[in-house]
């Protein structure tokens, strides 16, 4: 997900849970070209199935930015909240172009000629609304180089707890440990955020 100021909060999270219950289905869709959240994406592919109220897309592949996208997304919708599980990877993405396209600042850095591969895991609850969501289990790792980095790739690790209440635009994260090259950090926090910051 992106975050990208003016996005609707109330979509956050709302799964067409009764839909996904009655969907009986086993397929493949590809794609050319798409263009998606901001991205630009080619030769796109996603595998469905969907049976007893769970559905799975897989595979998930797609070309982006000199780079790969695969994934394997599950959803359980067999009890009153549904459950997401994720698991996505990206690898040797045009970092530069990319975070560009995301519309994800990067300050100072000079990300040109640099390249980012990603993995992303995590489990996603939300309320019946989609009002209030919570990532639990979350491990992001990967890498990114560019010219501001003289030294080469530089890690990028994150876990932690995710829990975000729209209805009172606070967001709260726990058992969190971030590393950013030689930088680590590690603590619980508490914020709030301005409605409208939050977009898939």
């Amino acid at each position: 997900p992106a975050a990208v100021a003016g996005a609707p909060p109330a979509a956050l999270g709302a799964l067409p849970v009764s839909a996904l219950r009655d969907l009986n289905i086993k397929g493949a869709i590809k794609v050319g070209d798409l263009h998606y959240a901001g991205l630009d994406l080619s030769k796109v592919a996603v595998g469905i199935t969907a049976k007893d109220a769970q559905l799975r897309l897989s595979p998930l592949q797609a070309n982006l930015y000199e780079g790969s996208y695969t994934g394997d997304i599950r959803i359980d919708a067999r009890k009153d909240l549904p459950v997401m599980y994720l698991n996505e990877q990206v690898s040797n993405l045009d970092a530069d172009a990319l975070f560009k396209a995301l519309k994800v600042s990067t300050g100072a850095l000079d990300l040109r000629r640099g390249r980012t591969s990603m993995t992303l895991k995590t489990t996603v609850t939300t309320d019946a609304a989609g009002k209030s969501v919570r990532a639990d289990g979350i491990e992001l790792s990967g890498q990114v180089s560019g010219r501001a980095f003289s030294g080469g790739a530089v890690p990028i690790k994150l876990r932690g707890d995710i829990a975000l209440d729209l209805s009172t635009s606070r967001a709260s994260v726990k058992k969190a440990s971030a590393q950013f090259g030689e930088l680590e950090v590690a603590g619980d926090l508490d914020t709030h955020f301005a409605p409208g910051q939050l977009q898939y």
